[in-house]
């Protein structure tokens, strides 16, 4: 089973999961014109509209999406967050699912920085959730209006320890598994299934790293959180003739569930600094079109693109660059 970051793609699955439980599980505890009515505001546009201003995860097994859990603000607060639209099919129920959902949940950015989580748990789901360390908020053990608990947790941000090395032989099985689960998420609907599956091949992206680090090509790094293995990253001088004296940052990959916390940004950094130091006056890139996230991301980093094509390459390939002048 595995946990990823929501996708466009994946809303109808998703309000598939949300309308089946709500139908089967929920109606135990709540009157099916209730769940009708709520059932009404969990279409695939509803789903749509919370993952744009949440961090919305979803559940699989064997491609097939069985859970889905959402993160946001609380309220719009830096420090309060909340939990929303936890939900499980019916035939995964009690095998462990729900729980790493929430744990996911509780690994994302929102949660490490939140010194308190709210969840609007239903009459179904309350066991669970207090078993998930969820107190009733306030003390009060009584439905709203809404005829939902409000429950919480308090806990202490998490501070890690983030550290940054290059990369050396007998790294190569570290390097290639955070490409190919980093791939695995990013590049969902972005290449086909065949085609996915063939790019994220372990033992082949093991090889060739085991050549790059044996034969001295190019430069890798490897990001540690709390001493485990979490970003990657690859350069060297760039391989197009006509962008001469150019480094080419080759690849950065995140292991998906520690996404928007900051240290893809922590490695741009350090290797824009190693690049300049090796007397490169600028850096080029080549990104999906079509890789929405990554990117905004190169966009936040400095980089832009005049338009430059990789002849010949589909899905779409297109160049992004920027100076190295005044990198700290």
């Amino acid at each position: 089973m595995n946990i990823r970051r929501f996708a466009s793609g994946d809303a109808q699955a998703v309000s598939d999961v949300i309308i089946t439980t709500l139908r089967i599980s929920n109606t135990r505890d709540y009157p099916p014109d209730m769940m009708e009515e709520l059932i009404l505001h969990m279409q695939p546009e509803d789903i749509l509209q919370r993952a744009s201003w949440t961090h919305f995860y979803v559940a699989e097994d064997a491609g097939r999406i069985v859970g889905c859990g959402a993160i946001g603000p609380y309220w719009g607060k830096e420090d309060e967050s909340s939990l929303f639209t936890i939900f499980v099919l019916p035939e995964y129920q009690g095998r462990g699912m729900g729980r790493r959902i929430v744990e996911t949940l509780e690994q994302d950015e929102y949660a490490l920085r939140a010194k308190r989580i709210e969840i609007p748990a239903s009459i179904t789901g309350l066991p669970f959730y207090r078993k998930m360390g969820y107190t009733f908020k306030n003390g009060n053990d009584q439905v709203d209006e809404e005829m939902l608990y409000r429950l919480e947790k308090f806990q202490k941000p998490k501070m890690e320890e983030c550290s940054i090395a290059r990369a050396k032989p007998g790294d190569e099985q570290t390097l290639a598994y955070i490409q190919t689960e980093s791939w695995k998420s990013a590049f969902q609907g972005i290449l086909s299934d065949d085609e996915l599956v063939r790019c994220t091949n372990l033992d082949k992206a093991t090889a060739m790293y085991k050549r790059e680090l044996d034969n001295r090509i190019g430069y890798g790094y490897i990001l540690r959180v709390n001493g485990e293995p979490h970003c990657i990253a690859w350069w060297n001088a760039a391989r197009l003739q006509d962008m001469p004296g150019y480094a080419e940052l080759i690849c950065i990959h995140s292991l998906p569930g520690n996404w928007r916390k900051g240290y893809g940004s922590q490695m741009m950094r350090a290797v824009l600094r190693d690049m300049a130091a090796a007397g490169y006056k600028n850096v080029m890139l080549w990104v999906f079109e079509a890789n929405v996230r990554a990117r905004r991301f190169y966009e936040a980093m400095g980089f832009v693109t005049y338009g430059k094509m990789k002849p010949g390459i589909v899905p779409a390939e297109i160049c992004y660059e920027r100076s190295l002048e005044g990198t700290e």
